[in-house]
């Protein structure tokens, strides 16, 4: 599930790219906080808080061994990790695609 949410980073890299070029040109920014503030502002709120949120409710429901802290640790270490390669892995396609049509049918078939 967390894996298709993945998908809306696909067209990130495409579809800021003129803005960035332009951007970078006139000297407002550099490419690194250009990339960390990208970064940033899309692992962290969309990447990182959804896997925690699931894991604090999935994580009892599912009656998984809470008697100590390194069950659920554990459990949403993998799960934010696989949120964020697959993230990154969207990212990677859109950016390399000729156009969106193809990042998304790339994308929609490595989320799978």
């Amino acid at each position: 599930y967390l894996a298709l949410l993945s998908l809306s980073s696909l067209p990130l890299w495409r579809e800021e790219r003129a803005l960035f070029l332009r951007e970078q040109a006139s000297g407002v920014y550099s490419t690194t906080a250009y990339f960390l503030t990208v970064v940033f502002f899309d692992i962290i709120p969309l990447r990182i808080l959804p896997p925690c949120m699931f894991t604090a409710i999935s994580y009892p429901l599912i009656g998984l061994q809470m008697q100590s802290w390194r069950g659920p640790a554990c459990f949403t270490g993998l799960i934010i990790l696989t949120n964020v390669v697959s993230t990154l892995l969207s990212m990677a396609v859109g950016a390399v695609a000729p156009s969106n049509a193809v990042a998304n049918v790339i994308g929609s078939i490595a989320a799978m």
